[in-house]
């Protein structure tokens, strides 16, 4: 798998000043890493402290919060891991999918899932993939009701199929 990586810009909730940086887009982590010292500098804070499990069994309490991200011109609130000074910047899925971008590893690129009403995209998106055909209806063949074997007259009921009754068929 490709790894690359996208400008993106982050704020504090109050939007106390943003921050731009290149982040490492990583569908394999659930949250976004970003060095607490930018975090600090745009004046985030965590809002709580939570445990988070390592691949060697390690469980540790990090520093979480929310902060606004602005990846491909989307502005956003997600969640955040106030990551060890000097880390990189890393993009999570909980950050890609609040912002409606899947990442295109072999275009190094993020991509929109759903696009924006009325843009070319999905004015594009429309054109190459219509709308799924519904399923097929029920139909029942003259001159019984869809509740088996019950006649259109008032006939009576008969205990067992006979010859003359219709088969349903699925039009």
């Amino acid at each position: 798998m490709a790894t690359f990586t996208v400008p993106i810009q982050v704020a504090s909730l109050e939007r106390a000043g943003f921050a731009e940086l290149e982040a490492l887009v990583d569908t394999g982590a659930v949250h976004s890493y970003i060095p607490r010292d930018v975090l600090h500098s745009i004046n985030a804070q965590p809002t709580e402290m939570r445990e988070f499990a390592f691949a060697d069994d390690r469980i540790v309490e990090i520093p979480f919060g929310y902060i606004r991200f602005v990846v491909e011109g989307l502005e956003i609130v997600a969640p955040v891991i106030f990551a060890d000074a000097g880390m990189s910047p890393l993009l999570g899925a909980t950050t890609l999918e609040a912002a409606h971008l899947a990442a295109d590893p072999m275009n190094e690129r993020l991509t929109p899932i759903i696009p924006p009403a009325g843009t070319a995209t999905a004015a594009q998106s429309a054109a190459t993939n219509p709308a799924p055909t519904p399923p097929p209806r029920l139909s029942v063949s003259p001159p019984y009701a869809i509740l088996g074997n019950t006649p259109a007259t008032p006939a009576a009921h008969p205990a067992q199929p006979t010859a003359e009754m219709k088969i349903w068929t699925w039009a």
